[in-house]
């Protein structure tokens, strides 16, 4: 897991992601991020706790990561 109330993405996922998607504890989105036009995502305005980072690739295929937002 990444923990941090900023997270900075990787440029590359531009080419391969269509978009983000931030899950809480509970399954709810949180945020969408473009990864065409944002390269951050801020969770200042989000509570401290576990979070899912879900991209969907424009082939289909999804991927995701833990995130944990401290502050």
């Amino acid at each position: 897991p990444t923990v941090s109330n900023y997270f900075h993405l990787n440029p590359m996922l531009s080419n391969d992601y269509q978009s983000i998607e931030i899950y809480d504890i509970f399954g709810k989105r949180v945020d969408t991020i473009d990864p065409q036009t944002e390269e951050f995502w801020n969770a200042n305005a989000q509570s401290e706790g576990v979070y899912f980072m879900k991209g969907i690739r424009f082939n289909g295929k999804n991927g995701s990561q833990k995130i944990i937002v401290k502050k």
